[in-house]
């Protein structure tokens, strides 16, 4: 998950980023509600992709279900999984600026 600090919605010189896009199906039971990717899960483009965040060693706590270690398998496989259980994950945040790794989101436009 991110490790963002809060938010604000002041104006700044920053780049506007963009967050990615949901993993919803049909079979949604449980919506993941996030609010706005982690530079690194922007870099690699996957949801809750640093290294350190327990996102989905959480999930195959839970669900078990996993035929391997959850953080062994593509990104692919693993959103392939979380929405066989019946998940989904949506940030609620479309785009914003940021400063920095660590300051505050700024400029915030909703999904």
């Amino acid at each position: 998950m991110s490790t963002d600090k809060g938010c604000a919605s002041i104006q700044t010189q920053s780049s506007r980023l963009f967050g990615l896009p949901s993993l919803v199906s049909e079979k949604a039971r449980v919506l993941v509600l996030g609010r706005f990717p982690s530079i690194t899960s922007l870099a690699r483009q996957q949801y809750y992709a640093h290294p350190q965040n327990q996102f989905w060693r959480i999930l195959q706590a839970i669900f078990g279900s996993s035929p391997r270690e959850i953080s062994a398998i593509s990104y692919e496989e693993r959103s392939d999984w979380l929405l066989e259980q019946g998940l989904g994950v949506w940030d609620v945040y479309a785009s914003c600026a940021r400063k920095g790794r660590s300051v505050p989101l700024v400029i915030i436009v909703p999904s």
